[in-house]
């Protein structure tokens, strides 16, 4: 009795070895959008930042899992840096100079979580490095009682009480490459996953042509949708 069993056996083990590549290759990849509050500064090394960037970050990603503890995320982002620092060394009529920078950001994030689970809520932490376009940049020049914006690409000659201050185009490097790190939980549904996470990001290249060091950071707290 046990031969005519065999054929059966061995067609419903077909069967099921068959559809498990399919079922974890549809688990396995996964995309979703991200928003949240990003506050952003200009860190200096011999200088003190006056106040930092408050606004907005979006986002799209899409998601690997290499392994059931290892996941690959590339990203397209978007957000605003920047911050104020003060120039009283630089000039006396100009106390302080504001940059707002618009970024595009393309991050490729590395994240580590225990081994998954549907219906299940997963601590993780992640790690990576991001390609930062510029999209837009507005410098505001602060003085005892004017403030005045101009674009970073114009030139123009402006007055600040009895000073007349000629302003010349600012580049800003573009791209720029900055790392990242963070932590979050995410809560495994059957159909969808929702992530909230903090992370850190820090540009690796100069940013105002100045002696004093300057870079980009950033703070960020997401809202994430996976689906």
């Amino acid at each position: 009795m046990t031969r005519p069993c065999r054929p059966l056996a061995l067609a419903a083990a077909t069967l099921l070895l068959g559809t498990l590549p399919a079922a974890a290759q549809r688990s396995s990849r996964a995309v979703g959008f991200q928003a949240g509050y990003a506050n952003a500064r200009l860190r200096t090394e011999s200088l003190e930042a006056l106040s930092n960037r408050e606004g907005a970050y979006v986002g799209v990603y899409y998601r690997a899992r290499i392994l059931s503890w290892l996941t690959l995320q590339p990203e397209v982002d978007f957000t605003i840096k920047g911050g104020e620092v003060p120039l009283g060394d630089v000039t006396s009529s100009v106390r302080s100079l504001s940059l707002d920078l618009g970024v595009l950001e393309i991050p490729v994030l590395v994240k580590v979580a225990p081994p998954y689970r549907r219906e299940s809520i997963r601590p993780f932490v992640f790690g990576g490095a991001s390609l930062g376009l510029e999209v837009g940049c507005t410098r505001t020049l602060v003085g005892e009682t004017e403030v005045r914006s101009v674009e970073c690409s114009a030139s123009e000659v402006l007055t600040f009480g009895t000073d007349t201050l000629v302003v010349t185009p600012l580049e800003i490097p573009s791209p720029e490459a900055s790392w990242i790190v963070g932590a979050g939980i995410q809560w495994e549904l059957k159909d969808i996953g929702i992530g909230l996470e903090a992370r850190y990001q820090r540009g690796m290249r100069q940013v105002l042509p100045i002696s004093a060091k300057v870079r980009n950071e950033m703070w960020a707290i997401l809202l994430a949708l996976t689906i």
